[in-house]
């Protein structure tokens, strides 16, 4: 298969995209080039993201986009490449979701009895069948919630009901969260933004790491100036050869050069960091 991406040419390395909408339309320009697709076939992609919800999310930090069968303007079939060095969010409007996994064997079944998963976090409640019995094992997906506890509820033929406590989590935002700081390490800022600044990252949970980041100059809500924090050269200068490998705390040191700004200094400087879930975190440098 990599040979094929090579020999065909159906691959592009980028440094980011405007957004969802754009990556996708890039990630397909590789398969129009030869005819592959037409270049409609790309917006019909966007058009079903838009109307059924990220499902070409397939994992963390990779999408497989592709359109309904059927689709007008496919001409071959063929699969393409793209990498992107800044993640891009394929739904910042919707909800941080949690899959949650569970099995559990009662001691005792009764002849006739049914079964269903309960989750039930703060006055919220999901439910889901099981998908297999004896054990019983499930899974469902639910907003990222702080806390939850997971019941199997077993209902005799005679309508008596039983709850069986099944495991419990906590801390869950924390535990899926970044924590970012930023100050001045070194700089000056009397007429211009020269120096160091010192960006610290501390990693909730082992499932959460920096990817990228970057300082941001902005005036009246509008950006005026960015640098990039080599998020990936610093890891790696420490042993990681991937941002993925690393867990725990980080400290990035950026060097800016902004100098003969317009007016007074009348700014805000904060950075971003982003994560493997192509979450953005933010902080104002101090």
């Amino acid at each position: 298969m990599l040979r094929e991406f090579v020999e065909k040419k159906h691959y592009l390395f980028a440094k980011e995209a405007k957004d969802w909408e754009d990556a996708i339309i890039m990630s397909c320009k590789s398969l129009e080039a030869d005819g592959t697709v037409e270049s409609n076939y790309a917006h019909d992609i966007v058009e079903c993201v838009r109307k059924y919800g990220p499902y070409i999310v397939i994992m963390p930090n990779i999408a497989m986009p592709h359109s309904q069968e059927g689709a007008v303007g496919v001409n071959k079939t063929a699969i393409g490449f793209m990498k992107l060095e800044k993640p891009v969010s394929f739904d910042p409007n919707d909800p941080e979701k949690l899959l949650v996994t569970f099995s559990a064997m009662p001691r005792e079944i009764s002849d006739g009895e049914t079964a269903k998963f309960l989750i039930h976090s703060n006055g919220q409640s999901w439910e889901c069948e099981p998908a297999t019995t004896n054990p019983y094992s499930g899974s469902l997906t639910i907003p990222l919630v702080d806390d939850y506890s997971v019941y199997l509820a077993l209902t005799g033929a005679d309508g008596g009901t039983r709850n069986l406590f099944v495991a419990s989590e906590s801390s869950l935002k924390d535990r899926f969260s970044l924590f970012v700081t930023a100050a001045w390490q070194d700089g000056r800022r009397t007429g211009n933004y020269v120096g160091y600044i010192e960006t610290m990252v501390y990693c909730g949970g082992n499932d959460v790491q920096p990817v990228s980041g970057r300082v941001v100059l902005e005036k009246d809500g509008r950006q005026v100036k960015e640098q990039e924090i080599d998020v990936k050269g610093s890891l790696s200068s420490d042993g990681y050869d991937d941002a993925v490998e690393y867990l725990g705390d980080a400290t990035f040191y950026t060097q800016i050069n902004w100098r003969d700004l317009d007016g007074t200094l009348d700014y805000d400087l904060k950075v971003e960091i982003t994560d493997n879930y192509g979450r953005v975190f933010t902080a104002d440098v101090v």
